[in-house]
């Protein structure tokens, strides 16, 4: 087998890598648009790491619930939308966190917190 053979043989399996690599790049930035997009539309219940305190309002946060603004619906009062909020498995909220939580629409807005003192 002559060596011009052998790497004309390697061809389409080259070719099949790189589209694989381009697929899965492709699925990776569609997933990290569609999350992008539903940001503005998701209603969340967030604590801040560090207990909801002002000066880094950019530092990480945990979301316990989270739903999507559209699918909600009218509660009995009309002045109030009702939201059903899916929990978070991997973050489960403590009762002695719930105080530092904070009800927030779209991205971070916060709404409601859910500290009463």
């Amino acid at each position: 087998m002559s060596e011009e053979t052998s790497i004309s043989d390697l061809l389409p399996l080259v070719a099949a890598a790189l589209n694989d690599k381009a697929a899965a790049d492709a699925a990776k930035e569609l997933a990290a648009a569609r999350e992008e997009r539903d940001i503005p539309r998701k209603v969340e219940v967030i604590r801040s790491l560090n207990n909801g305190g002002d000066e880094d309002e950019d530092g990480d946060i945990v979301v316990y619930a989270s739903g999507m603004f559209e699918d909600g619906q009218y509660a009995r009062n009309t002045n109030l939308w009702d939201v059903t909020l899916g929990q978070n498995s991997s973050n489960i909220c403590r009762l002695a966190d719930l105080r530092d939580c904070h009800i927030c629409v779209g991205g971070g807005f916060p709404v409601a917190s859910l500290d009463h003192t």
